[in-house]
């Protein structure tokens, strides 16, 4: 057994506003299941549930931010990384280029 799960909150159905609550409780771990009864245990004690309100539990993944991983990650389908020398080129040859169009500019007026 020990699978885990997740109990439906009933306070939601039953009381008036309440729309903040969670809707799920838990998770819990299933100790033994008799017929439609379950016996649950969470950190604190050990509930009874009928299994009609329980679903299973899916652990989540750990959600990392898409910038973050591009900088953890060192393989070459992260993004081009530049050094500081191949930048400063970039920098030198875009500025020669709008000076050659600066003099083809007076040329052809």
């Amino acid at each position: 057994m020990e699978d885990l799960v997740l109990l439906k909150n009933k306070r939601v159905e039953q009381r008036k506003g309440g729309k903040l609550e969670a809707d799920m409780l838990g998770p819990f771990k299933i100790m033994k299941i008799e017929g439609k009864c379950a016996c649950l245990l969470s950190k604190r004690k050990r509930t009874m549930a009928n299994t009609d309100n329980l679903v299973h539990y899916i652990q989540p993944e750990e959600r990392i931010p898409a910038k973050l991983r591009k900088a953890l990650d060192s393989s070459f389908l992260a993004g081009p990384s530049q050094t500081a020398a191949e930048t400063m080129t970039d920098r030198t040859s875009t500025g020669s280029k709008t000076s050659q169009l600066s003099t083809c500019a007076e040329t052809c007026e």
